[in-house]
């Protein structure tokens, strides 16, 4: 049996009808307290071999609550598609249709479990491991700015000293949780600037201080599941 689930960390779907793998029918649930909505994330098990189809009905309803000026940017439906996972390790990228309502993509997963997602989650435990590697390094320190609506720690790393004449530099990442590239991205930064062979890095911390915020919403990052698991006949 088929089962398709999104109680898992980051997870985000509701089922409508899953009975027929070649037409499963899915909605997007809208963010927490607004209108906001796009993210999605969920496993399905037992389908390798089983060519799937999964139809997100309500994709288009993202558009009604775009942000001011940005009527004339390409949504985020349109020449894309989900990625994909069998490890949550390594990501590939599914071609999928839009018709300017439903999203729909096609895919025969080669193993028993796999995963879809807007963008390749970026989950707590990476974030701290991030944090914690970065703030050994002797040019690093680390503050907790406060605490989340939930109560959760928001911290600021200072990468680099103050002195006279030094640029003050702020880069802040995932106030949008939805938006995970930015865990990347700040794992790659950090990588490289706290490295005491890169010659430009090191150059740049004589010059300038960085105050970095890898999580401005760890409330979002962390939220559960939202739709319990439903089956399909193989």
């Amino acid at each position: 049996m088929i089962a398709i689930d999104a109680r898992i960390p980051s997870g985000r779907i509701e089922i409508v009808n899953a009975e027929n793998p070649a037409d499963i029918r899915l909605v997007i649930p809208k963010d927490p307290s607004c209108d906001f909505m796009g993210w999605y994330h969920f496993r399905v098990s037992g389908a390798r071999g089983v060519a799937c189809r999964f139809t997100m009905l309500n994709a288009g309803e993202s558009l009604k609550v775009r942000l001011a000026n940005r009527e004339t940017y390409q949504d985020r439906w349109t020449n894309t598609g989900p990625v994909a996972s069998y490890d949550r390790k390594h990501w590939f990228r599914l071609k999928a249709d839009y018709d300017g309502m439903a999203f729909s993509f096609a895919h025969t997963p080669e193993k028993d479990l796999c995963y879809y997602a807007t963008w390749a989650p970026f989950p707590a435990e990476r974030d701290a491991d991030m944090i914690a590697k970065a703030q050994m390094h002797p040019r690093v320190r680390l503050d907790m700015l406060g605490r989340s609506v939930e109560g959760r720690p928001i911290d600021m790393l200072t990468i680099g000293e103050e002195g006279p004449g030094k640029k003050r530099c702020w880069v802040i990442a995932r106030q949008h949780p939805s938006e995970t590239q930015g865990g990347y991205f700040l794992e790659g930064m950090l990588d490289r600037l706290l490295d005491g062979n890169e010659a430009v890095s090191t150059a740049l911390l004589d010059k300038a201080v960085l105050y970095v915020v890898p999580n401005m919403n760890p409330d979002g990052r962390s939220e559960a599941g939202t739709a319990a698991t439903r089956s399909a006949p193989t």
